[in-house]
């Protein structure tokens, strides 16, 4: 099942939908979730991360130092 949510950044609204996966659960179950953006070279992240990234050792999740 699908659950619509809404990402919201000063005046920018956004939707988006969380799929059935266990991150996805955990993300609602959390819910609502604030955070200060942060950026790393050209890209602006939150408190979620998901997979390596280019700091990562093999296939860890690091976020930026």
């Amino acid at each position: 099942m699908d659950r619509a949510i809404r990402i919201t950044v000063g005046p920018v609204s956004a939707e988006a939908w969380l799929n059935d996966s266990q991150t996805a659960c955990a993300i609602w179950d959390a819910l609502p979730i604030e955070a200060k953006g942060e950026t790393w070279g050209d890209e602006i992240y939150f408190c979620i991360f998901f997979g390596p990234t280019p700091v990562s050792h093999g296939d860890e999740c690091r976020r930026a130092p």
